[in-house]
């Protein structure tokens, strides 16, 4: 059974890199893992009113968890924090890229966007706090939903072969921001 809890800790850098682990030192910059289960959605809104990265991670090998994940990117995207510019960047991690049958990345978008359509048609109200959300039948695009200042993106991983260097790149840019 997955984690029910949050996680924290105090960023270091990939081992051996200690520019990443100074400048993380020197930003306070602290990482806050929130499983995505829906009981945990208030910790997630406490912590996004500080954060100035998001990362979301999706198992690129289930698409059942498809409609979860995109529900939680909602939730994401149309939080005021999120949506008046405070979190600077947003990472998806597609994780287990290193097995046969995960998903690309693009199957992935394609398939977060098509659940993102369905959950915009059925949640208007909130949907209007993203502006780049849209309304029904407009066109949508997870990688530049929240407009130039926020950009979104998409890179497989694999947390288990110890593949997450993109995951690095993306602290230090959030820490460089």
């Amino acid at each position: 059974m997955p984690s029910q809890r949050e996680n924290r800790s105090t960023y270091k850098g990939p081992e051996g890199d200690t520019a990443a682990a100074s400048s993380a030192a020197n930003a306070g910059m602290v990482v806050v893992d929130t499983p995505g289960h829906p009981r945990l959605a208030a910790v997630r809104a406490e912590h996004l009113g500080s954060a100035k990265g998001v990362i979301i991670a999706i198992d690129s090998t289930d698409m059942g968890s498809i409609k979860a994940a995109a529900e939680h990117i909602f939730e994401v995207f149309t939080s005021k924090d999120v949506s008046s510019g405070g979190v600077k960047r947003i990472l998806i991690a597609s994780n287990k890229s290193e097995l046969i049958f995960s998903k690309k990345p693009e199957v992935l978008l394609k398939a977060l966007t098509d659940e993102l359509k369905t959950i915009r048609r059925s949640n208007p109200e909130q949907a209007a706090e993203c502006p780049g959300m849209g309304t029904d039948g407009d066109a949508l695009d997870i990688r530049t939903i929240l407009g130039a200042a926020t950009p979104v993106e998409v890179v497989e991983t694999s947390a288990k072969s110890g593949d997450i260097a993109a995951v690095h790149v993306f602290i230090k840019q959030v820490i460089s921001a």
